[in-house]
């Protein structure tokens, strides 16, 4: 049996059960991070939960930011936890490692580069009374928004709590591939731990992918608005946004070989993967030809689209392994004295490859799968 020693009692009572725990993994994106821990500080919930931030190999000034927020959580009785996991660079796996060392039930997942409006703690608490996976709502802004003060305090106002009613509505379910937002949802810890993200899953596909494997286990998601997030999105005409989309594309079709719904998904049933591209010519044609016709931008996604779609098939002929029992291991730092917390290992473990995992706060021990887990003898 493993147990995770909680050396920050010193900052939170081991008396305040932690309500949630906040997962954020983040990679070189500190001024973007910093933006995130502020919208965590001006939350409305005034119970006690836990921000973990997972580093996956960042080189940047992360660790000092968060040396710098820790006493303004600490002063509001929210324990800021910082674990350094980069064996993998992978946000599938720095995922999976919040889920690993939570000490809540209710897992509420962001990203480093959003912001959260100032109920999103509380409402994802409350979602997750009655249901085990929640999607949240996110409102589109350009990276400048979230560079310009003024702007930012504006998107601010924007995705502040409404004042109707949320609702929550069922995830996509005339959909081939549901959509959850990775960047903003809550999961109760019990739905995911036996095996989190599939760290296989290639850019862009891991929330869906997520979102697919709960449906076939029986676990239906349903979309919520009150956790409302400002996210930050690319602009149409830059590289960046490019490169998403062909990389969206190629993963749709990962996904729909893993979970054999190619028949189903339009890019790739009756050979669409094939015809698209012999199409695209014409489609450009009459946009030169006809005046009113023109929508280059639209062109350009069209491309990247059919372009990624194409590249996906010929990948993912043969899916690679199955490493979806890959949960993840992290390094603890306490922000506090800067020194690494110690895992106290007592009796043998049931083999190799499965660890018995006993959070600090006394949850039910549960079964993860991690071949290589190192620990300390306390």
């Amino acid at each position: 049996e493993i147990r995770i020693r909680d050396w920050s009692s010193d900052v939170c009572s081991s008396d305040l059960q932690p309500q949630a725990s906040v997962i954020i993994p983040t990679l070189n994106s500190a001024p973007a991070l910093a933006i995130q821990l502020d919208s965590l500080l001006r939350q409305d919930y005034e119970g006690a939960f836990e921000i973990l931030v997972i580093d996956n190999g960042s080189t940047d000034e992360t660790r000092e930011l968060l040396e710098d927020y820790y006493p303004r959580f600490a002063f509001r009785q929210v324990n800021l936890r910082y674990f350094i996991s980069d064996r993998e660079r992978n946000v599938c796996y720095a995922r999976n490692v919040g889920i690993r060392y939570a000490n809540s039930e209710k897992l509420l997942f962001c990203d480093a580069d959003d912001m959260l409006s100032n109920n999103w703690v509380s409402q994802g608490i409350e979602s997750l009374k009655e249901r085990q996976v929640v999607s949240g709502s996110g409102i589109y802004f350009l990276e400048g928004t979230f560079k310009n003060f003024w702007a930012l305090g504006k998107a601010y106002e924007t995705i502040h709590p409404a004042t109707e009613t949320e609702t929550y509505t069922p995830v996509n379910a005339d959909r081939a591939i549901p959509i959850l937002m990775g960047c903003s949802f809550a999961a109760r810890r019990s739905a995911l731990i036996s095996r989190g993200f599939d760290v296989n899953a290639p850019w862009g596909s891991e929330d869906n992918e997520l979102a697919l494997y709960l449906r076939e286990h029986g676990i239906e998601t349903e979309n919520f608005s009150g956790m409302r997030i400002a996210y930050r999105g690319r602009d149409p005409k830059t590289k960046s946004r490019h490169k998403a989309e062909f990389k969206s594309a190629r993963a749709h079709v990962w996904l729909a070989r893993k979970y054999h719904l190619t028949s189903q998904l339009p890019a790739t049933r009756r050979g669409a993967w094939l015809l698209n591209p012999l199409r695209l010519p014409l489609v450009a044609a009459k946009m030169a030809l006809v005046p009113s016709s023109r929508d280059w931008n639209s062109l350009r996604s069209r491309f990247n689209a059919t372009a990624g779609a194409f590249v996906g098939v010929l990948s993912f002929y043969h899916p690679a392994p199955n490493r979806e029992g890959l949960i993840g291991t992290g390094k603890e730092i306490n922000l506090d004295t800067g020194k690494p917390l110690r895992l106290e290992t007592t009796g043998n473990t049931h083999s190799p490859s499965r660890d018995m995992i006993t959070p600090a706060s006394g949850l039910s021990p549960v079964l993860v799968r991690e071949p290589e887990l190192q620990t300390t003898a306390g």
